[in-house]
C-alpha cells in the first residue's frame, strides 16, 4: 500500500507537468483595428534642406493587427514645403499613399506604448523647375520612396491615446536618378483602437 501511494505521488506531478506542456496555447484575440490621425512639421533634411524651409503635413492611416505586436495596413498624408527662393510660384508639395508595418513590444503594464514603423510610398509630388533662364514653373511627377519611424501611444482610455511620431521619408524624381528629397515629418495626433 505504501509503495502504491508513493508511485501515486510521485507520478501526480509528473501527469500534471505533461498535460500541462501538451495543452494548447491561450490564443489572445488580436481582432482589432488601429487608426491614427495626425498632423504636424515637415523638417528638410540633406540637400532638399539647401532648396526649401520646414513646411507642415498632416495624415490619417489604418492598420490592422495580426496578433499582439504587429499590424500592417496604409495611409495617406499631404506635405508642404515652402521654398526659399522667391520665384518659385507655389510651394513644394507630396500627396502620399503609403503600405506600412509597425512592431509594438507588448508592455501592458507600461505608461507608453512605443513602436517602430517601415513603409513603402507612392509620393505624387509638385515641384518647381526651371523651364529658361527666367521663367520657374510647377510640374508634377510620381515616385516611390521609403519610409521609416519611430512613435509612442500614450493610452487615455481603452480606446484612445495620444500619440507621437516621427518618420523619415525618403524618395528622388525621374525614378531615382533625380534629384533626392528627404525630409522628416514630426508629428502629434490621435489614435484609436477599434475591435
Amino acid at each position: 500500500m505504501k509503495r502504491l501511494l508513493f508511485v501515486i505521488l510521485f507520478m501526480l506531478p509528473a501527469v500534471f507537468a505533461a498535460a500541462a506542456l501538451t495543452r494548447p496555447p491561450k490564443v489572445y484575440n488580436v481582432d482589432y483595428w488601429i487608426a491614427n490621425v495626425k498632423g504636424g512639421v515637415s523638417y528638410p533634411i540633406g540637400e532638399f534642406a539647401n532648396h526649401v524651409t520646414p513646411g507642415y503635413n498632416f495624415g490619417i492611416s489604418a492598420r490592422k493587427g495580426f496578433d499582439m505586436e504587429f499590424s500592417a495596413g496604409g495611409g495617406f498624408s499631404f506635405i508642404s514645403v515652402p521654398y526659399k527662393a522667391e520665384t518659385a510660384p507655389d510651394n513644394f508639395s507630396a500627396s502620399v499613399v503609403d503600405a506600412e508595418l509597425a512592431w509594438a513590444p507588448y508592455l501592458p503594464d507600461f505608461f507608453v506604448w512605443p513602436y517602430l514603423k517601415a513603409g513603402v510610398g507612392m509620393y505624387i509630388m509638385k515641384y518647381a523647375k526651371q523651364k529658361d533662364m527666367t521663367t520657374v514653373e510647377m510640374t508634377s511627377e510620381t515616385s516611390f520612396g521609403l519610409i521609416f519611424g519611430v512613435g509612442a501611444n500614450y493610452p487615455i482610455t481603452k480606446m484612445f491615446a495620444a500619440n507621437l511620431e516621427a518618420l523619415y521619408n525618403h524618395v528622388s524624381l525621374a525614378g531615382g536618378t533625380g534629384d533626392l528629397n528627404t525630409f522628416l515629418t514630426i508629428d502629434l495626433g490621435v489614435t484609436i483602437f477599434l475591435k
